[in-house]
């Protein structure tokens, strides 16, 4: 029987390869009805770009520890402090498994909440309405949110320096990501939009 420290290694990356699946499978279904979903932006400016390749290859290389957690790999060739383990108690595995475990769920209610407005990436050519409803009336980012979840508990579950330092990178990117959207919402729709941020936190209810 896996012993339960492996069990919530594997839990990041199949939670998050859960949710890639998942968006790959309700992109080809919208794809199917004519819909438009994955979408390459050609006229951003080129800092934007580098921006978006910065995140695919930070993102590639924290998937790649979460791996090498669970198979498990050696990271014997990270210098001695990036492996640190700032902590090592269960009940704070247990708080981080149950983020991860949430996130899909969270991202699967967000996505079904968008319906024919949801993208991957910025449609400028033929952008879709503003969605305000359901679990947008609550939270403005809910699919960005669903990341971070995964994000934070992956260090909570692991407690490394290294797990800890790509958290504050891939999020201050997402970040990054989910400002430059929400100026493009701003410039279409306006008032509309900036009444909505003045009712509805960015990432959560509270803020």
């Amino acid at each position: 029987m896996m012993p339960f420290d492996r069990i919530l290694a594997w839990l990041p990356p199949l939670m998050m390869a859960a949710m890639m699946v998942a968006a790959k499978l309700r992109a080809a279904a919208m794809h199917r009805r004519g819909l438009r979903v994955v979408v390459v932006d050609w006229r951003r400016p080129r800092r934007d770009l580098l921006y978006d390749t910065l995140i695919i290859v930070v993102f590639s290389f924290w998937f790649y520890l979460l791996l090498a957690e669970a198979w498990p790999l050696s990271l014997a060739w990270l210098p001695d402090w990036l492996n640190t383990k700032l902590f090592d108690a269960m009940p704070i595995k247990i708080v981080g498994a149950m983020l991860i475990v949430t996130a899909p769920m969270l991202f699967a209610v967000a996505v079904r909440s968008m319906d024919t407005s949801w993208r991957i990436g910025i449609d400028r050519d033929q952008p879709a309405p503003l969605v305000t409803t359901g679990l947008f009336n609550w939270t403005r980012n809910p699919i960005y949110t669903a990341f971070y979840l995964i994000i934070v508990g992956a260090f909570l579950i692991h407690g490394r320096v290294i797990f800890l330092l790509m958290a504050v990178a891939l999020i201050a990117l997402v970040h990054g990501i989910t400002r430059r959207e929400e100026r493009f919402l701003d410039r279409r729709f306006g008032d509309v939009f900036r009444d909505y941020c003045t009712r509805v936190g960015r990432y959560s209810p509270w803020f």
